[in-house]
């Protein structure tokens, strides 16, 4: 599970950090930076795919066909846009924190640090890695090269792995600056059994838990019309836009627990009595999701609504046997206000035991005023104060006042209303911060 992301002159934050829960939901006005956590945490899923700086901002290619779609913005609209370098010259750090592994104890964390310079092209500045509990040691750091001009544009210093000198030094190696250390580190010592059986002792199992937490994240955005369309069948992973709804549903339907739970969630969130899903296969040998209702009834993903595809895609998203982080933007899209208590609560329960984490944002006041105390600990506010260029995020729960004031007001009312930017301005303006001198008697 990711516990926190620090974002510094990443888009518009100058320097922002999000405490991540097991369900974590994003809220505020259009353009304020929701968006842009999103892309910040799809850097960290290209790192864990792999893919170099270049690939990752612009989009990486296979045989002609395109695996992984770029950062929006590229790498010219990557870092923060101070006055005066308004075409985004600089660097950006992005930092996160991995929390503990199964069978770690409870406050075991990895800490992941990179830097990258976007200008004239985008390289890798710094980067570290720290594990441990309250005091993490340093695994791996990297230092500049000896030589600036040389391909070599830093070099790591694995600091979990001594060398051969007295005292013992950390090992040093040499690495590109194209493409992060933390995806590439595991190949290193994998011509030297001798190493690597040290590496394995060390740091492998950290690298491993960290690159696999950055890996292991899915971007859903159901499109309906991707949805309805037949696919191969055997698929376990939901597609971003959901193309493989159709073959991922009947893996899921492969198990009687898994297709009860299926079934259960799908009659509570829509009017229908759906008691059986079928998958008939077209001449191709793709299968196509057909739901059949109490009466015979039967419907394919052709002629379901939008909103039905829309939740089956999040109910095939989060009953994925994978650990994940899920992201959602507009969540509540398609649902009816009535349902969002619902798709709280399947939220709440498929994410109860840490395998699975959701983050998701919102323009919902209906959604906000449905969450409990332990969601509303971990719903943020996303916002800028006017006249300023960074995005700031804040609990909503550490606004000021907001303690007093949402125990008598409709969340998603205070919402609505803007009133959580509103006391965010007020507490930021130079009149809050004068202090009020006392009149004397009698004065006007």
């Amino acid at each position: 599970m990711l516990r926190r992301i620090r974002l510094v002159q990443f888009k518009n934050f100058e320097d922002a950090t999000l405490a991540l829960g097991p369900f974590t939901l994003l809220v505020g006005a259009n353009a304020a930076g929701k968006s842009n956590v999103r892309e910040a945490l799809r850097f960290l899923h290209g790192v864990g795919r792999g893919y170099t700086l270049a690939e990752i901002f612009g989009g990486k290619y296979a045989a002609g066909e395109r695996q992984w779609e770029g950062l929006r913005g590229g790498v010219r609209e990557a870092s923060f846009r101070r006055e005066g370098n308004l075409r985004g010259e600089g660097s950006f750090v992005i930092e996160a924190d991995v929390g503990p592994a199964a069978g770690e104890l409870p406050g075991f964390e990895r800490r992941y640090h990179i830097e990258v310079e976007t200008s004239p092209a985008p390289r890798v500045a710094a980067e570290s890695l720290h594990a441990g509990g309250q005091s993490p040691s340093l695994l791996y750091g990297t230092r500049p090269a000896r030589d600036p001009s040389s391909s070599e544009a830093f070099h790591g210093l694995i600091e979990a792995l001594e060398g051969p000198t007295e005292p013992p030094q950390p090992t040093e190696v040499f690495f590109r600056s194209e493409r992060p250390i933390v995806s590439r580190i595991l190949s290193y010592l994998e011509g030297d059994p001798e190493e690597r059986e040290a590496f394995h002792d060390k740091i492998e199992l950290d690298v491993k838990a960290t690159v696999s937490a950055f890996a292991s994240m899915r971007f859903v955005d159901p499109v309906p019309d991707a949805m309805r369309q037949p696919s191969v069948p055997g698929q376990r992973t939901l597609s971003d836009r959901g193309e493989n709804l159709s073959s991922v549903l009947q893996t899921i339907c492969s198990r009687e627990d898994t297709k009860a739970e299926l079934l259960h969630w799908l009659r509570a969130l829509t009017p229908m009595d759906v008691v059986d899903l079928k998958f008939p296969a077209d001449l191709r040998g793709q299968v196509l999701l057909v739901l059949v209702e109490k009466d015979g009834t039967e419907l394919s993903a052709y002629s379901a609504s939008e909103g039905t595809l829309r939740f089956l895609g999040i109910l095939a998203a989060l009953l994925s046997p994978e650990s994940a982080l899920f992201f959602f933007e507009e969540i509540e899209n398609g649902l009816h206000p009535s349902r969002l208590r619902l798709l709280l609560d399947l939220i709440h329960a498929r994410t109860r035991d840490g395998r699975i984490q959701v983050v998701a944002t919102t323009h919902s006041p209906a959604l906000l005023a449905q969450l409990d105390d332990e969601l509303l600990a971990h719903a943020w506010l996303v916002y800028r104060l006017e006249g300023e260029r960074s995005g700031r995020t804040v609990r909503l729960v550490d606004v000021p006042d907001a303690e007093r004031v949402l125990r008598s007001h409709d969340r998603g009312d205070l919402l609505a209303s803007g009133w959580f930017e509103d006391m965010l301005e007020f507490a930021a303006s130079p009149r809050e911060r004068i202090k009020r001198v006392p009149r004397e008697e009698g004065a006007p």
